[in-house]
């Protein structure tokens, strides 16, 4: 399940969901992320299968996985049917609030006035 459905969207979402302006570090960040995933992954099967046994190892994997499932399914948003244009309207919504806070409290603190 987790090759065949999450670790692609990872790679998938960060073309549809990152703004052009962090997409290239965005994407360097999500590689670093999935190697540093597998590498504790693959140092960690041996000794959790010495320890507990083989069927703990793929216990964790089936946790780990209705884990990232929930996440895709319940915190990222639907983009199906969106164009880039709307995706990142959409994301710059969400920091409309925080920008009119920032210049607000800028307004309120700047010492030169």
């Amino acid at each position: 399940m987790f090759f065949a459905l999450l670790a692609p969207a990872k790679f998938a979402l960060k073309g549809e969901l990152l703004p052009f302006s962090v997409r290239a570090i965005g994407c360097s960040m999500t590689v670093v992320g999935h190697s540093t995933t597998s590498l504790c992954v693959n140092k960690m099967f041996f000794p959790i299968t010495e320890t507990f046994g083989m069927e703990w190892n793929f216990a964790i994997y089936v946790m780990s996985c209705v884990v990232g499932a929930g996440c895709f399914y319940f915190v990222l948003p639907e983009t199906r049917g969106k164009s880039l244009h709307e995706l990142q309207r959409l994301q710059q919504g969400d920091h409309v609030i925080l920008d009119k806070l920032l210049a607000k409290q800028q307004e309120e603190n700047v010492p030169f006035a």
